[in-house]
């Protein structure tokens, strides 16, 4: 099964589709590795994952940003927010 999350925030802040990346899923991952790998190439598994890793760390950033400021940030942690803000942005966003 798979479960598209949708999101009251996303979809205030105009963000569409809706869908909450973080606590949306699919079971059918594993199962189409081997498509996705001839679709779009050896890189798509890992690269889907590196993806999703930026955004959860950006949620956790977001966090430390609330409590004390962007300020606080290392340069690393600001190139993951500005990383996943494009991701976000350019990639999940439609226009």
């Amino acid at each position: 099964g798979a479960f598209l999350a949708l999101d009251r925030k996303l979809a205030y802040a105009r963000h569409f589709p809706a869908i909450n990346w973080l606590t949306s899923y699919s079971l059918y991952v594993d199962t189409l590795q081997s498509w996705y790998t001839s679709e779009f190439g050896e890189k798509y598994m890992k690269n889907r994952e590196r993806t999703m890793q930026i955004l959860q760390e950006e949620a956790e950033l977001l966090e430390i940003v609330r409590l004390v400021g962007q300020d606080a940030l290392s340069p690393a942690d600001r190139l993951t927010m500005e990383t996943a803000k494009m991701i976000r942005e350019d990639f999940l966003q439609q226009n």
